[in-house]
């Protein structure tokens, strides 16, 4: 006790002699809270949607669970309960439909408000429908049909009667409205694409057709019970489409939505030139005290003070708190005093390792990341005097160089990429998680461990290259990288490839690791420039191994011709089986052998009769000039390798382009075709530069005549190659086989490749699969990957391609479905015990119609393929499909040339012989055999009693067939199969193949043999099948898989299909979220060292595994820091955490405190109601610092966040100067949600520019509007969760302009169906497209919504624009545009005459209350001296909501018009993240989208000027031919003090200005009309995009980047009085000013207000005084409102007690 004592004592005394200030420094809290506009959603409804997104039957079980009395409280079923106890009873029910982690996750979902969104969709679109059916507010049910609304009354009789209604509405014929198309989608025929519409399973293919009807009830009212069953059982029969919408109750006086997933950021502010308002200390007056709120918000994190941890001292020795208090504050006043961002060099170089290091070494590693570098400013200096540790800096070092470079962050969930990192968007993390979650609960259910399941999640992804095996004597192969001596400078390891290097270049190495085949027609001219290109890449010594297959003549007829020559010569041959004969092999009967013997001669009469046809074409081939040109050449290139080398034959490559090439003065040279004499004279070339006795005319004459055969095998060997490689067209290129067809952007689509396959080598290089010491490097390559014989464009596809079934454990794929296999696989080597094999990994699923004999062929060729593998590692099993009833009809109809489609007795005949046959010992020969009669007597019943004889392994085969038959075996197995069918979503009546999950159909036109069906079977088990095989069988060594005497067991085999389909189909649904970008990495991938750090997890969450790398002084750590944490508290999953920090650092790398809102673990108070309202806000505690601090919300993209309350200027926070005040708080609100979307014009294949779209609903049609960019053709919108209408707006744009839509799109609401499509081209074929009026769209969740539309022009203005000025309207009449359309466009837009009448519309921004003070001040003074109408037009972003409160009265006083306006920036344009910079960019950048097409000019002036003149003057000034005019720098009468600041006047701004002038962005005057038309906002944004990356460019951005951009976009020079700016122009022009800017001084660094007092003196004074004035009068006037309201109120309450 004494020592401590001392210890304080000498302490205080030290800190005596502290500055008189320091000790002024106390700790204060800032509170920051963010709301939606809507009330509370409820917890029942939240949770609903949750399990709906799960699966859609699981929704209809939990809302009619929520209606049982024994499972849920009356109060839960009244919505009037609290938040514990609704969240209690979604609990109890959810627990019986979900798996211990998916309710962990659904409370975690549930309590981040991530479904609040789409619950005020239902609650606004039920409010919509009800006031358009006038349907009562206090309505707790009712039915929306027909048109009409129908109202359930609480009384049960009432209720029934009223069901009854509905239930003849809908069997009314008049149900269902006529009309177009469009109509029908409009009607409220359809429903919504987020809809919940019921589905028993049985529903009729007619129930589309059938008419909607909708519900809306509360979950858990009785009435919605009673209501579900009646329209349940009319859905299930086909008669209605039955959609639920939940109805959310109301509750008065409910409080806000509270928000989680923002950050909200605290910057140190540079107070260089003390932008500061005196007045801001004054409005601290409505502050509000919040010590009690901030001690129930949580305890702060405790972080070390000099070395002290206060909060444990006073925990140990509480009697000393006020002495420890005391010397807290003193030591943190004195730490405060010393700014750590003013650390020197050499201590801030290693502040990124020893964070890293101080991160890695804590007992909890997250949560001291999240300390300090939320905090990093305080902790900063302490964190620079550890010592470095330079063995992590080596590990840290190495990964960067091999693995990833400097400051790459990334997250991975279970190997997948995850952009949360990046995009602060934790409502689309939470729908991973669910959709990982998904897969974790289904595989679960299959009776898999968690660790196995961890394994399975963790598997790669397909590949999306499809690589072909390309050896093949027809490749010619030119260079060896490994041996030439060209490439004797590059490194000889394969592992520099994994080197990073600048701008992304590749790095390559001396081996043979990039082969490039080009298969090319020489015969074409795309074909020679693609040679010409190979022969530049070989030329430039680029280090790949090149390779090439000439085929001349290759089109589709000649491959297929080349492919079809060993056939032919094979069918010729007698002994040659045919498909039939192939089946007929093991007969035994004569009469089959004649049946096999007489197809095989109509095969040849086929054969003779197609060569016969192909005869004609192909002798008018062999005279094509062009085919014989490329003959030709292909020779001379074989003669030239063969005979004079590789070097040779590359140079004959580049002679043939070179001696065709014609000098062109202006551009490259043109290229004449290909001729003889060019070929000639290259050949000649080549043979002179060898220098060998070789006489060129006599080989090249030779060659043309045909008289010299020695290379004409060799020269047609390459469309042999293609047709065997199953190659359809060329060029292409095959890139160490990965196949890429090449067009006309060929160079472009090859360096894609390149990029792509360089990324693959060097995971593979870091796996170890290719190494130094493999010498057949290709082969290394091939074997790791997948890599196929042969391509079929059908069954090769990529992952993104692949169509996957929900193939899900069924009783018809049970123990009674029949697996026919070619013998058991081979025994499993590593298992111990003996009788152990291997699975059959490919299962087949054929879907057919036995009596239909391509069905029956189709089968014949599955079972061939199946027989010939030797790995034995297929299996396949029959779905008997039944033809519709209605096909029967059919018959008649059917043309004599067809054959009858099948009946349902030959199908059940052939499927009930099928099964008999399956049972047999060995069934491949006996249904071989019944195959061939299938096939041989189509769709007629099968003949059983001559059938008899065949199958002789089966003696009674008959009888058991028949019996089938009788008994309803077979209908019963036939009505199964009709259930899996549905399930599994199978549309078409036509064949199909599923192969673990993969859907192929087999439409009657496709041809598929047995080469085919094997290589389907090699393709699966390389791509989808082979890892999942390998893990379940480790998983049966260890005795992870579920026994036989298991509850619900199914065999190992199964298990493996129905596996590798869920892992296929979560792989699929993660690769078309195109929000998750990058490619994955898994933890085993990276081996966790010293700069690693792996938190196990919890429980079942255990399986889902999260790899970060993240440099741990970045936003990004800022942000991810408390998701992480978050996410392992409510979850329990794992965490791989790798640090890679900056390793030297030349400046201070986080100048801000941020906090991260986050928490995923609910909490309630006494009464049951969430905490939220304390928890949901960013708090900063004990904050001690004198810098000025500016705040900025960090909001996903998709939000748009105001200010609502706030007593302080955000702006400007000094916490030195709060007083005793506490804690400074401010509100904010989630204002809109942003619709973004990419507009195009299909046939004309650009954006339309300027296109003026409207948002709205069908009551409202203009709730706000935007304009179509010509960059990508964005535009944005904001909306509230609903229904919207997109339309093009009066005008115009709807004269010039019609949408076009699929209308099954727009009919689902482009809502899930759009979010695939995300950031994508809406592609499809045009011409289904049909014109709409308007296109809906539905806003549903926190990520906003992404709308692609397509839009065309009306017939007769295909030559009209919406940008063009009177004269080009002229020009577009004279071209047959109709007049009214050209008169209503030159109406819109006023024409081109100025009018002295006309609104002056001025633009201007502020930020913070000193330049709201300056931004009042100026528009006063616009006002005082013009008489003309102004209407301003201020960015709404960074207003104040006081400032906001204001506007109206001082619009109101002084006579102006004015708008907000708001734009969120675009997410694929360069961000910034200093807040000054970020108003410079909203300043100048969307100038061309931020008003409406009606504003023709625009005036900006800056909000610290003060206007001298009529800004008409300004208005009227014609600007010549440029749209943008702008005030230079004062030269005539510049200020000498300040010439050496002029940047401009030397260096690199004086070389790219060429003599233009460099102008100030004080003041712009832009001609919108002019700069639409002529694309310069777009032309600004791409040099913005481009120069914005480079920090040291756009130092002032809004004013270097026009400046910048003058040779593209002319700036017009307005006269110097215009801007007269005291730090750049002299005094002797200041009387002549038409406007005074308060620049800042370089020299001085004087504060606004003192420069504005003295520069502009007592105009500015009185301007200021009659602004506070303006201010004051509103306070006055307000104050008597409230006191009128409040005397009301009291009048009203005593009036009430007198009743009483």
């Amino acid at each position: 006790m004494t020592g401590i004592r001392m210890l304080l004592c000498a302490v205080l005394t030290t800190t005596c002699l502290q500055p008189a200030g320091a000790s002024d420094l106390r700790s204060k809290n800032i509170e920051i809270g963010l709301t939606a506009k809507w009330s509370t959603t409820p917890v029942v409804v939240e949770a609903a949607e949750f399990i709906s997104d799960e699966d859609d039957g699981l929704f209809w079980h939990f809302v009619e669970r929520m209606c049982n009395a024994s499972l849920v409280p009356a109060a839960v079923r009244a919505g009037t309960a609290s938040q514990r106890e609704q969240m209690d009873a979604v609990r109890s029910v959810a627990s019986e439909l979900l798996s211990p982690l998916g309710l962990r996750l659904l409370q975690s979902i549930v309590t981040a408000h991530a479904l609040s969104a789409r619950v005020e969709m239902w609650r606004q679109l039920a409010r919509k429908e009800a006031e358009e059916h006038s349907v009562r507010t206090s309505a707790r049910a009712w039915v929306r049909a027909c048109g009409r609304a129908f109202e359930i009354p609480a009384d049960d009789e009432g209720a029934a009667r009223a069901m009854e209604q509905v239930r003849e509405a809908v069997l009314d014929a008049n149900c269902v409205p006529a009309g177009t198309s469009e109509i029908k989608v409009f009607s409220d025929e359809l429903p919504l694409g987020v809809d919940h519409t019921y589905s028993a399973g049985a529903q009729s293919s007619s129930a589309a057709a059938s008419p909607l009807v909708v519900l809306y009830a509360q979950i858990g009212d009785a009435l919605f019970l009673a209501a579900h069953r009646a329209l349940a059982e009319l859905s299930s029969t086909g008669q209605i489409t039955y959609v639920f919408r939940p109805l959310c109750v109301d509750v008065e006086g409910a409080p806000p939505q509270t928000l989680q997933g923002y950050g909200v950021q605290l910057a140190i502010k540079n107070m260089e030139y003390k932008a500061m308002d005196d007045q801001a200390i004054a409005d601290l007056g409505s502050v509000e005290e919040a010590e009690d709120a901030m001690a129930q918000a949580g305890e702060a994190e405790e972080l070390d003070t000099n070395g002290f941890f206060f909060k444990t001292l006073k925990t140990r020795r509480p009697e000393l708190s006020e002495a420890l208090n005391t010397l807290s504050d003193v030591l943190s006043s004195a730490e405060a005093e010393q700014d750590s961002s003013q650390l020197k060099v050499w201590a801030i170089q290693d502040l990124g390792l020893q964070t890293a290091d101080s991160v890695l070494k804590a007992k909890e590693p997250l949560r001291t990341l999240r300390d300090i570098c939320q905090n990093f400013p305080f902790v900063a200096r302490s964190l620079s005097k550890k010592p470095a540790n330079r063995e992590l800096e080596s590990e840290i070092s190495y990964r960067q160089q091999y693995m990833w470079g400097p400051h790459y962050s990334g997250a991975f969930l279970n190997g997948r990429s995850l952009p949360i990192v990046h995009e602060n968007n934790l409502a689309g993390l939470l729908q991973t998680m669910q959709r990982e979650l998904h897969s974790v609960d289904y595989l679960t259910r299959l009776g898999l461990s968690t660790s196995t399941i961890k394994s399975l999640v963790s598997l790669p992804a397909q590949s999306s290259s499809l690589r072909i095996a390309a050896r093949h004597p027809a490749v010619f192969v030119l260079n060896d990288v490994a041996k030439d001596k060209r490439y004797a400078r590059f490194p000889p390891s394969v592992r520099e490839m994994l080197r990073q290097n600048m701008f992304g270049q590749i790095s390559f190495c001396r081996k043979n690791v990039l082969t490039m085949i080009f298969v090319v027609d020489p015969s074409t001219e795309l074909g020679l420039a693609v040679l010409g290109y190979m022969h530049d890449l070989f030329a430039n010594g680029a280090p790949i191994r090149f390779a090439l297959v000439l085929a001349p003549g290759a089109t589709t007829s000649a491959i297929a011709a080349a492919g079809r020559k060993s056939a032919d010569a094979a069918a010729a041959d007698a002994t040659h089986p045919t498909r039939l004969a192939a089946l007929s092999d093991v007969y035994e009967s004569e009469g089959w052998r004649a049946v096999a013997a007489e197809e095989a001669t109509a095969a040849q009469t086929r054969g003779a009769a197609r060569r016969d046809d192909e005869a004609q074409p192909a002798a008018e081939k062999a005279s094509d000039e062009e085919t014989k040109l490329g003959l030709l050449l292909t020779k001379l290139f074989i003669f030239c390798k063969s005979k004079m080398g590789k070097s040779s034959a590359f140079t004959f490559l580049g002679l043939t382009r070179s001696v065709r090439e014609v000098g062109s003065f202006f551009g490259p040279p043109q290229v004449s075709p290909l001729s003889e004499d060019s070929l000639r004279e290259a050949f000649e070339q080549t043979v002179q530069a060898k220098g060998k006795g070789i006489s060129a005319d006599e080989i090249f004459d030779g060659l043309s005549s045909g008289d010299l055969t020695d290379f004409d095998e060799v020269a047609t060997s390459g469309l042999q190659y293609m047709a065997e490689k199953g190659l359809a067209q060329a060029p292409l290129l095959l890139l160490n086989g990965m196949l890429t067809p090449l067009s006309a952007s060929f160079e472009q689509e090859a360096m894609a490749a390149l990029q792509i396959e360089v990324r693959e080598l060097q995971g593979l290089i870091a796996r170890g699969a290719l190494t130094d010491e493999q010498e057949d490097t290709y082969g290394a390559i091939a074997a790791a990957t997948a890599t196929f014989p042969r391509f079929n464009e059908a069954l090769l596809l990529p992952a993104d391609k692949v169509r996957i079934v929900p193939l899900r454990p069924h009783a018809a794929l049970g123990d009674k479905l029949r697996w026919i296999d070619a013998g058991e696989p081979p025994a499993d080597t590593q298992s111990d015990d003996s009788s152990a094999r291997q699975l059959h990994a490919i299962s087949h699923l054929l879907v057919v119609d036995l009596a239909q004999p391509k069905h029956a062929a189709l089968v014949a060729h599955t079972l061939e393929s199946l027989s010939s593998d030797t790995e034995r590692r297929a299996r396949v099993a029959l779905i008997h499909r039944v033809a519709p009833a209605s096909r029967e009809a059919e018959k008649e109809s059917t043309a004599a040339t067809s054959a009858p489609p099948a009946s349902a007795a030959a199908t059940a005949a052939a499927a009930a012989a099928w099964s008999v046959l399956a049972q047999s010992a060995s069934p491949i020969g006996p249904l071989r055999r019944l195959l061939a009669l299938l096939h041989a007597v189509g769709p007629a019943p099968l003949p059983l009693d001559a059938a008899a004889p065949l199958f002789p392994e089966v003696p009674d085969f008959v009888s058991r067939v028949r019996s089938a038959l009788e008994n309803g075996a077979t209908t019963s197995m036939l009505a199964l199969h009709k259930e899996a069918c549905e399930a599994l979503k199978l549309t078409s009546e036509g064949a199909a193949i599923i192969t673990n999950g993969r859907m192929v159909e087999v439409p009657d036109a496709m041809q598929l043999d047995a080469v085919d069906l094997a290589l389907l079977t090699e393709f699966e088990f390389r791509q989808r099948a082979e890892g999942v095989a390998r893990l379940l069988a480790e998983a049966r060594r260890s005795g992870d898989l579920p026994g036989a005497g298991d509850s619900g067991h199914i065999s190992d085999t199964d298990l493996l299909m129905f596996v590798v389909a869920e892992i296929s189909r979560a792989a699929q649904v993660s690769a078309k979220d195109e929000s998750r970008g990058g490619e994955g990495i898994r933890p085993d991938d990276i081996p966790c060292d010293l700069s690693c750090v792996r938190l196990p997890g919890d429980g079942p969450g255990q399986a889902l595994e999260l790899l970060v790398i993240l440099d741990p002084l970045t936003k990004e750590a800022q942000r991810f820091a408390p998701i992480m944490m978050a996410l392992q508290q409510s979850l329990g999953l794992s965490i791989v955490l790798h640090l890679n920090p900056s390793l030297k650092l030349s400046e201070f790398p986080l100048e801000s405190f941020y906090r991260y809102v986050v928490n995923l673990q609910p909490s309630y108070d006494e009464s049951g109601a969430a905490t939220t309202a304390a928890s949901d806000k960013a708090v900063f505690s004990s904050l001690r610092t004198p810098q000025v601090l500016t705040l900025h919300v960090d909001a996903p993209e998709a939000w748009l966040v105001e200010c609502v309350e706030a007593a302080y200027d955000m702006d400007n926070i000094r916490l030195s100067e709060l007083g005793d005040r506490k804690t400074i708080s401010a509100a904010y609100q989630l204002a809109s949600l942003l619709i973004t979307g990419s507009c195009e014009e299909p046939r004309a294949g650009r954006p339309p520019n300027g296109l003026q779209l409207v948002l709205g609903t069908q009551a409202d049609t203009h709730v706000t509007d935007t304009l179509v960019m010509s960059n990508l053709g964005y535009f944005q919108l904001k909306a509230a969760p609903g229904v919207w209408q997109l339309r093009l707006a009066s005008g115009p744009s709807s004269d010039v302009y019609e949408i076009q839509a699929d209308l099954n799109l727009v009919a689902g609401g482009a809502g899930k169906a759009l979010r695939r499509r995300r950031r994508r081209k809406l592609k499809g074929d045009h011409a289904s497209l049909l014109p709409i009026s308007s296109q809906r769209i539905i806003v549903s969740g926190f990520m906003g919504e992404h709308v692609p539309l397509l839009v065309q022009k009306r017939k007769g203005m295909e030559r009209a624009s919406i940008l063009d000025d009177d004269k080009g309207q002229a020009v577009a009449a004279e071209s047959g545009a109709s007049a009214p359309v050209l008169s209503s466009l030159s109406s819109w837009f006023g024409g081109g005459s100025n009018r002295s009448g006309e609104t002056v519309h001025v633009f201007s921004l502020a930020s913070g209350l000193l330049y709201e003070r300056f931004l009042k001040i100026m528009m006063q003074s616009v006002l005082e001296r013009t008489s003309r109408r102004i209407k301003f037009w201020l960015l709404k972003n960074f207003l104040s909501p006081a400032f906001i409160g204001f506007l109206p009265h001082m619009a109101q006083s002084l006579g102006f018009e004015y708008e907000l306006v708001q734009y969120q920036w675009p997410e694929w344009l360069h961000k910034q993240t200093n807040k000054q910079r970020i108003i410079w960019g909203y300043k100048i950048l969307f100038l061309d989208v931020m008003f409406p097409l009606s504003v023709r000019k625009i005036i900006y002036i800056d909000a610290d000027q003060v206007v001298n003149a009529d800004v008409g003057e300004l208005w009227d000034m014609s600007l010549g031919k440029a749209a943008v005019g702008m005030t230079p720098f004062c030269s005539r009468d510049a200020n000498a003090d300040t010439t050496g600041f002029r940047f401009f006047a030397q260096g690199y701004w004086r070389d790219h200005l060429q003599g233009r002038p460099y102008h100030i962005s004080a003041l712009f005057v832009v001609d919108l009309f002019k700069f639409r038309r002529k694309g310069y906002g777009d032309q600004y944004r791409i040099f913005y995009d481009s120069l914005s990356k480079d920090p040291n460019s756009l130092s002032n951005l809004d004013q270097d980047l026009p400046n910048y951009a003058q040779h593209v976009v002319p700036i017009h020079s307005l006269p110097e009085e215009w801007l007269w700016c005291e730090t750049w122009c002299g005094n002797s022009s200041k009387p002549n000013a038409k406007t005074i800017d308060l620049c800042n001084n370089p020299l001085t660094k004087e504060p606004k207000l003192n420069q504005a007092t003295r520069v502009i003196g007592s105009r500015w004074s009185e301007l200021d005084a009659r602004a506070k004035m303006l201010e004051e009068h509103e306070q006055t006037v307000d104050s008597k409102i409230d006191a009128k309201i409040d005397a009301k109120i009291d009048v009203k309450i005593g009036s009430k007690r007198d009743e009483l």
